[in-house]
């Protein structure tokens, strides 16, 4: 197993907090917020990246690998990722050159998220998992080559055989 040191902590249930965010879509078409996310009636997983930042580069793939689950109608959850990068010409390069086709997000230096969601002190990548309706179920910080079933077991759904390592 290719795992770095994943760390993650149950959300208390005692532990409700109101996220709100507004953020704007990469390519510029419109803008996606937490309240639309959590009335949607489906789980959605939100993950923070940087482009200059290695251990993101080990994580995208496997997001990508439950990106492809989801349009395949293997899993039912929205992935939708945050780039952090101070710009995006280096965000755009990077989803273009590695053909990402998740969604993404972009929120410069973390400034509308990171009192809300504490990105710069857990680092990145760093992953929350959220049940339709918008409460939190957990997070997980680092990278995991179980992505996609990590994920999917935390939101009490099945998982595919193609959602486990190595497949």
């Amino acid at each position: 197993n290719h795992d770095s040191s994943s760390s993650s902590a149950r959300a208390s249930s005692n532990e409700k907090q109101d996220y709100d965010f507004t953020l704007p879509y990469l390519e510029g078409e419109g803008s996606l917020s937490f309240k639309e996310l959590a009335e949607s009636g489906q789980p959605f997983v939100l993950v923070w990246w940087l482009s200059e930042c290695p251990v993101c580069h080990l994580q995208l793939p496997y997001v990508q690998k439950l990106e492809k689950l989801v349009e395949d109608g293997k899993a039912d959850v929205r992935i939708i990722t945050i780039n952090i990068d101070q710009g995006d010409d280096d965000c755009r390069a990077y989803v273009k050159e590695k053909g990402c086709n998740f969604e993404v997000l972009r929120d410069e230096r973390c400034r509308r998220t990171d009192r809300q969601f504490k990105v710069q002190d857990k680092g990145t990548p760093v992953t929350y998992v959220f049940k339709a309706g918008g409460e939190l179920v957990d997070y997980m910080s680092g990278w995991t080559s179980e992505f996609p079933s990590k994920v999917l077991k935390m939101l009490d759904l099945p998982v595919p055989d193609e959602a486990r390592s190595g497949s």
